[in-house]
């Protein structure tokens, strides 16, 4: 037998959210059907009432160099951020879900180095 529980959110939400009619509502600082991941200072979330999904962008990334033949996923994290990975992050974010990046990185997360600063590096070092 079937039984709906509108209480009843996915793993009760981690403990970092509150369940309403099924679904849950992150709490500042995680995302996730769950509520199980973690998010980064400037990130941010809402749900979409239309989709019943929550939608976040993140700013923080790891780094991450280009190369002709990759892709970039836009708003992707490629490594969460965090204590762990502290010195990865190359820029900071705004609060407003935009990064403000440190140089010589580009992009929204700050996560491509130009490829000047490359070849002054490869010249420094051999």
């Amino acid at each position: 037998m079937w039984l709906w529980r509108r209480a009843t959110a996915p793993r009760n939400c981690s403990g970092r959210g509150d369940c309403v009619f099924g679904h849950c509502y992150c709490y500042d600082g995680y995302y996730g059907l769950d509520c199980s991941n973690t998010s980064c200072p400037g990130d941010y979330c809402y749900m979409d009432e239309t989709a019943h999904t929550q939608v976040c962008t993140h700013c923080c990334s790891a780094r991450w160099e280009h190369a002709d033949n990759q892709s970039y996923a836009r708003r992707e994290r490629k490594v969460p951020c965090g204590p762990a990975n502290a010195g990865e992050s190359h820029g900071i974010c705004d609060g407003f879900g935009s990064c403000q990046c440190r140089p010589p990185f580009l992009t929204e997360d700050c996560s491509v180095r130009t490829a000047r600063r490359l070849q002054r590096q490869r010249l420094l070092f051999r």
